[in-house]
């Protein structure tokens, strides 16, 4: 998968000896997203690794190179969290491989990006003015924001996998407690209260999200009667800002 951790690929060219319970972590993390082909590494970055229960579990720090090594659970689903100088924390999911089956690698994908990346606190301030008016916008929590695009087809005139105008987003957490998903005009000129669905930007956004664990529900029509929903766990940190950013979030079409 290209997006969040999802990008991870488990690694058996060397075993590392480790204890029973974990596995090594490597890779490189960027300042920000959105620069296809070119690597902007994100120096003395704090990269934070949770379990699936969202407990802390290891913490380190990038090089000048954006490089980093830790450490994580193995054989389950994490959390990571990147967090640097003018960035709001924001955090990507990954599922880890045996103790003994190599390190859990971050690659970079054909056009240079991590999975793990920086969100700029410019891009944050341009966020809330984007959606100003969404349900939750000025009130206290983190976001949850990103684009619908199908996975495994590459529209020839864009060169981009295409964007999903008819997808809805939906967070659940604890207790079945539900927050909705605010979407812009077509045009992309604001948050349209009228608007159901991502349009023709395929952008949504979920403000004010308590800290924690939660599971991100992605639906969109296909055909007529056809419906696709794609599920993804999530944790929002702790933090003064943060964000779970998914650019994008991937859905599958009904071949």
């Amino acid at each position: 998968m290209k997006a969040g951790i999802h990008g991870f690929v488990a690694a058996s060219l060397f075993l590392v000896a480790c204890k029973a319970q974990e596995t090594p972590i490597r890779g490189r993390a960027e300042m920000a997203r959105g620069r296809p082909d070119v690597f902007w590494p994100l120096p003395e970055g704090t990269i934070t690794i949770f379990d699936k229960e969202g407990v802390e579990y290891a913490s380190t720090t990038t090089d000048l190179l954006g490089s980093f090594h830790t450490v994580g659970p193995a054989s389950e689903t994490i959390f990571a969290t990147v967090d640097g100088a003018d960035l709001a924390t924001s955090s990507f999911t990954g599922v880890t491989g045996a103790a003994n089956s190599g390190a859990l690698v971050v690659r970079l994908d054909e056009h240079q990006d991590s999975p793990l990346y920086g969100v700029p606190m410019t891009d944050v301030q341009a966020l809330h003015a984007d959606f100003d008016g969404c349900p939750g916008a000025d009130t206290e929590g983190g976001i949850v924001f990103g684009d619908v695009r199908v996975i495994g087809i590459v529209d020839p005139v864009t060169d981009q996998e295409p964007l999903v105008t008819t997808a809805q987003a939906l967070l659940v957490g604890e207790n079945e407690v539900e927050l909705s998903a605010c979407y812009l005009d077509d045009a992309g000129g604001g948050y349209d209260p009228a608007a159901l669905v991502t349009g023709d930007t395929g952008r949504f956004a979920i403000f004010g999200v308590p800290p924690g664990a939660w599971k991100l529900t992605v639906s969109y029509s296909a055909f007529v009667n056809t419906t696709v929903e794609t599920s993804y766990d999530l944790f929002m940190p702790d933090a003064a800002v943060a964000v779970v950013p998914r650019e994008p979030v991937w859905v599958e079409f009904p071949f």
